[in-house]
């Protein structure tokens, strides 16, 4: 059993399935239920090495928390674009690009949609905010270096700052902000409606500063923002309060292409870069795949050895032993093995100590 990538305990155990009628069943007690969740189940032929699930692992991770998905409320892709230049893959999704590097979606942008929160970035004053502006203590709320604070390390009792923002009912909006509390407990409110029934949840800050976001889709014509300090001293901090709405970015309006580059423009300008392929397992073949490419890899022998691992996407070409190129074949030199995660050459004779073995490999 591996435990983030790592070996934490071991049984041997080996049988034969001679069944070929009978039903396999994985994640299934003895009564029919199961205490627990499955991802990313595999069958092989052989059993992957400790290397090949630590690199499972390092790649596949950020399926597991949850950042390998698209941001939005609509899950219907309008259109790809893989940037090879930065190695980045950006999705167009509803009105919202969702930017990936690898399976971890580190960047997301809504197509030219206007901020609808009167002053969320606090650079110079607290206006547009009731309470902030005219706080029920006195001093306890406030505005400094670009944050809205509330509270001011001395008084004790609750803080808390209102904006109700006009929003279409129907429609999508994405709700962002920046905190974290110093010294106190602070949570972020969101209403459906000018109302405290804080409908659309809410956010609990913590000592780091983070950004937080989440897109809702409202029955009344406001949202209510209703940040909040619990009592007790400290202080709570807030930046970058935002209402966007997630309109449709789709359909295009016009493509066009010149020099291999793409540019789809659709109702909020979309531009990109290059096209791309299909999502999930094509999303991870759009980062991962280097088709076309060469590399040779070079191994020394140890007069015992005779297979050689190529890392996981190699296909071995050609291989030789001190300059001398070696044939393939069953009964030649050399086979190529493959373990149905990577490819290895493995030498008919063991290469005698200290040689050199040098192996021209192709993308698999």
């Amino acid at each position: 059993m591996y435990i983030d990538g790592v070996l934490d305990n071991s049984v041997a155990f080996t049988d034969t399935l001679t069944d070929t009628s009978a039903i396999l069943r994985v994640g299934n007690s003895s009564d029919g239920s199961f205490g627990g969740d499955l991802a990313l189940l595999r069958a092989g032929a052989t059993a992957p090495t400790a290397d090949q699930i630590k690199k499972m692992y390092r790649e596949e991770k950020a399926m597991l928390e949850g950042k390998a998905t698209l941001d939005g409320s609509d899950p219907d892709i309008k259109a790809l674009a893989y940037d090879k230049e930065r190695d980045l893959l950006r999705v167009a999704s509803q009105g919202v690009i969702s930017t990936f590097k690898g399976l971890e979606r580190v960047a997301t942008s809504l197509a030219g949609a206007a901020n609808l929160v009167t002053n969320g970035t606090f650079d110079s004053s607290v206006s547009g905010w009731d309470n902030w502006s005219n706080p029920t203590n006195p001093g306890s709320a406030s505005q400094s270096g670009g944050y809205g604070i509330l509270g001011d390390g001395v008084i004790t009792a609750p803080v808390d700052a209102v904006q109700d923002v006009t929003v279409t009912p129907g429609k999508s909006y994405k709700i962002t902000f920046t905190g974290y509390t110093e010294n106190s407990v602070a949570t972020f409110y969101m209403s459906d409606g000018a109302n405290y029934s804080y409908a659309f949840g809410n956010f609990v800050l913590s000592d780091e500063e983070k950004t937080y976001t989440k897109t809702v889709t409202p029955t009344q014509s406001v949202i209510r923002l209703y940040p909040y300090k619990n009592s007790g001293s400290g202080k709570a901090y807030f930046d970058n309060i935002k209402i966007e709405e997630v309109s449709s970015a789709a359909p295009f309006q016009s493509i066009g292409a010149a020099n291999g580059a793409l540019l789809l423009t659709g109702a909020n300008g979309v531009d990109f870069d290059l096209p791309a392929a299909n999502i999930r397992e094509r999303v991870a073949k759009a980062f991962y795949d280097k088709t076309g490419s060469r590399e040779d890899f070079e191994f020394t022998g140890d007069g015992s050895a005779t297979d050689f691992a190529l890392p996981a996407g190699w296909k071995p070409k050609r291989s030789y032993i001190d300059g001398s190129k070696k044939r393939e074949g069953n009964a030649e030199d050399y086979t190529v093995k493959y373990d149905g995660f990577a490819y290895s050459v493995s030498f008919a004779v063991a290469p005698a100590l200290n040689a050199e073995i040098d192996v021209e490999a192709i993308a698999a």
